[in-house]
């Protein structure tokens, strides 16, 4: 008896996380809102100074983790992230990065790709995901002003 219990809680587990992949969270377009304000940049001698105050030099990181909300009014949360962007130039940054549990959806969707700082807009591929995002590819924009990143995220 017990073995059938298990054996019936494991299938149904699975039917479940089956179902729920590639649902709602595929094929779609999400836009989310980050603000940066009060985080930092860490310079190539591991010095962290506040994001408006760092240098241009090649190696500076800047991380990010936190909310994501669905606009710029910030008021209905989308779910979280993380990520670090990694200055190559004068131009441009290499960010990687993950949200997690965004909207209605379960497990984290991974992206990596180049923000241009002089055009302000940055362009990432998404690498993949698990649970509800598990296999995802698709791309995500990036428009950054005034510290705040608002983000259209092509599902596919």
């Amino acid at each position: 008896m017990k073995v059938h219990v298990h054996f019936a809680l494991v299938l149904s587990l699975s039917i479940s996380l089956i179902s729920s992949v590639g649902g709602t969270c595929r094929f779609t377009t999400l836009t989310t809102a980050a603000n940066w304000t009060n985080f930092f940049q860490i310079e190539p001698d591991g010095t962290q100074l506040p994001a408006d105050q760092g240098t241009s030099l090649p190696g500076v990181q800047w991380p990010f983790a936190g909310l994501q909300y669905e606009a710029t009014d910030f008021v209905s949360r989308a779910g979280r992230s993380a990520e670090m962007c990694t200055r190559l130039d004068l131009n441009y940054w290499i960010c990687e990065g993950s949200y997690i549990n965004l909207y209605n959806c379960t497990g984290i969707l991974t992206f990596e790709g180049l923000y241009d700082e002089s055009n302000r807009t940055g362009v990432y591929t998404i690498t993949g995901g698990t649970f509800d995002f598990e296999d995802a590819v698709g791309e995500i924009t990036d428009v950054f002003s005034n510290f705040i990143s608002d983000r259209t995220i092509q599902i596919k």
